[in-house]
Protein backbone atom coordinates (compact mmCIF):
# COMPACT_ATOMS: atom_id res chain seq x y z
CA UNK A 1 0.00 0.00 0.00
CA UNK A 2 1.20 3.51 -0.74
CA UNK A 3 -0.04 6.97 0.04
CA UNK A 4 0.99 10.54 0.50
CA UNK A 5 -0.10 13.57 2.42
CA UNK A 6 0.45 17.17 1.37
CA UNK A 7 0.69 19.93 3.94
CA UNK A 8 -0.60 23.31 2.81
CA UNK A 9 2.33 25.17 4.36
CA UNK A 10 5.97 24.66 5.29
CA UNK A 11 6.69 23.36 8.76
CA UNK A 12 9.15 21.41 10.85
CA UNK A 13 6.75 21.21 13.80
CA UNK A 14 6.20 17.64 14.95
CA UNK A 15 2.78 18.62 16.36
CA UNK A 16 1.69 19.13 12.73
CA UNK A 17 3.68 16.41 10.94
CA UNK A 18 2.96 13.49 13.31
CA UNK A 19 -0.87 13.80 13.19
CA UNK A 20 -0.73 14.04 9.37
CA UNK A 21 1.41 10.90 9.12
CA UNK A 22 -0.76 9.07 11.68
CA UNK A 23 -3.95 9.92 9.76
CA UNK A 24 -2.39 8.70 6.50
CA UNK A 25 -1.23 5.49 8.22
CA UNK A 26 -4.74 4.81 9.53
CA UNK A 27 -6.21 5.35 6.04
CA UNK A 28 -3.77 2.96 4.34
CA UNK A 29 -3.17 0.12 6.80
CA UNK A 30 -5.45 -2.89 6.83
CA UNK A 31 -5.76 -4.36 10.34
CA UNK A 32 -6.10 -7.87 8.83
CA UNK A 33 -2.70 -7.84 7.09
CA UNK A 34 0.75 -7.94 8.69
CA UNK A 35 3.00 -4.90 8.30
CA UNK A 36 6.43 -5.75 6.93
CA UNK A 37 7.91 -2.30 6.51
CA UNK A 38 7.00 1.32 7.07
CA UNK A 39 8.91 3.96 5.14
CA UNK A 40 8.46 7.72 5.33
CA UNK A 41 10.13 10.24 3.06
CA UNK A 42 9.89 14.00 2.81
CA UNK A 43 10.09 16.01 -0.40
CA UNK A 44 10.62 19.67 -1.19
CA UNK A 45 12.56 20.31 2.01
CA UNK A 46 13.47 23.98 2.42
CA UNK A 47 15.13 26.05 5.10
CA UNK A 48 12.57 28.08 7.02
CA UNK A 49 13.65 31.67 6.51
CA UNK A 50 10.31 33.15 7.56
CA UNK A 51 6.75 32.00 8.06
CA UNK A 52 3.49 33.67 7.14
CA UNK A 53 0.84 32.71 9.72
CA UNK A 54 -2.91 32.85 9.39
CA UNK A 55 -5.27 33.77 12.22
CA UNK A 56 -5.75 30.08 13.14
CA UNK A 57 -2.05 29.31 13.62
CA UNK A 58 -0.68 29.34 17.15
CA UNK A 59 2.59 31.09 16.27
CA UNK A 60 3.89 31.01 19.85
CA UNK A 61 3.42 27.23 20.11
CA UNK A 62 5.16 26.66 16.78
CA UNK A 63 8.03 28.93 17.79
CA UNK A 64 8.34 27.09 21.11
CA UNK A 65 8.41 23.75 19.26
CA UNK A 66 11.13 25.08 16.98
CA UNK A 67 13.27 26.12 19.97
CA UNK A 68 12.77 22.69 21.57
CA UNK A 69 13.76 20.92 18.33
CA UNK A 70 16.90 23.05 18.03
CA UNK A 71 17.83 22.32 21.67
CA UNK A 72 17.36 18.57 21.15
CA UNK A 73 19.52 18.69 18.01
CA UNK A 74 22.24 20.60 19.88
CA UNK A 75 22.19 18.02 22.72
CA UNK A 76 22.38 15.11 20.25
CA UNK A 77 25.21 16.80 18.37
CA UNK A 78 27.19 17.24 21.59
CA UNK A 79 26.37 13.98 23.42
CA UNK A 80 25.32 11.52 20.68
CA UNK A 81 22.13 10.22 19.09
CA UNK A 82 21.00 8.31 22.19
CA UNK A 83 21.25 11.36 24.49
CA UNK A 84 17.56 12.20 23.97
CA UNK A 85 15.06 9.46 23.16
CA UNK A 86 11.29 9.22 23.40
CA UNK A 87 9.75 6.86 25.95
CA UNK A 88 8.56 4.51 23.20
CA UNK A 89 12.21 3.80 22.39
CA UNK A 90 12.49 1.91 25.68
CA UNK A 91 9.59 -0.52 25.22
CA UNK A 92 10.25 -4.15 24.40
CA UNK A 93 11.05 -4.60 20.71
CA UNK A 94 12.10 -0.98 20.12
CA UNK A 95 15.18 -0.70 17.90
CA UNK A 96 16.12 2.99 17.92
CA UNK A 97 18.92 2.74 20.49
CA UNK A 98 20.60 -0.23 18.81
CA UNK A 99 20.17 1.26 15.31
CA UNK A 100 21.75 4.53 16.46
CA UNK A 101 24.85 2.59 17.51
CA UNK A 102 25.29 1.00 14.08
CA UNK A 103 27.11 2.72 11.24
CA UNK A 104 24.55 4.47 9.08
CA UNK A 105 21.75 3.69 11.55
CA UNK A 106 21.08 0.25 10.09
CA UNK A 107 22.81 -2.84 8.81
CA UNK A 108 23.97 -2.42 5.22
Amino acid sequence: AHGSVHLDFRTSADRIIIPAVTELYEQIVSRELPIRRVSISCNKIVHEAYMQYDIFTDAEALEKDNHIQMAVLDIKKKYGKNAVLKGTNFVEGATMKSRNEQIGGHRA
